[in-house]
């Protein structure tokens, strides 16, 4: 950063900033970029950035697929359901996981309630 940048800061970053070797980003690189003292500044006058949904990072299918889940099919009636194989069904399960940050079917359900990509069951819609 250079002191023109710098004279740019609000005087209580500008006084934490030490222009060190030992001055690291979030990123790991030894000179912070301008993105990250821009979200310093915007966090230190009270601002909040949107933090980008984890579900917004899955598929449509991932999104369909995790929907069945949630609802009890097992990945072989998925399967048939969406004509997909099961090897298909479990890899868009297993990436659906990771994006989630689900380790389980239930984990993944509760996450998929909780942020409304699936209706909680009615009483009309519980198979007897």
């Amino acid at each position: 950063m250079n002191e023109t940048s710098r004279r740019c800061l609000p005087a209580p970053v500008r006084a934490r900033y030490k222009p060190t070797s030992e001055q690291h980003s979030p990123t790991g690189n030894p000179e912070p970029s301008n993105r990250y003292w821009a979200h310093r500044q915007l966090l230190l006058r009270g601002h909040h950035t949107p933090k980008l949904r984890r579900d917004d990072l899955l598929t449509s299918r991932e999104r369909e697929v995790l929907g069945l889940v949630s609802r009890g099919f097992s990945n072989r009636q998925i399967a048939n359901r969406l004509f997909l194989s099961e090897k298909t069904v479990r890899n868009h399960v297993e990436r659906t996981y990771a994006k989630i940050g689900a380790s389980n079917r239930v984990g993944a359900s509760l996450y998929a309630l909780q942020h409304g990509l699936v209706a909680p069951l009615g009483e009309a819609d519980v198979e007897s």
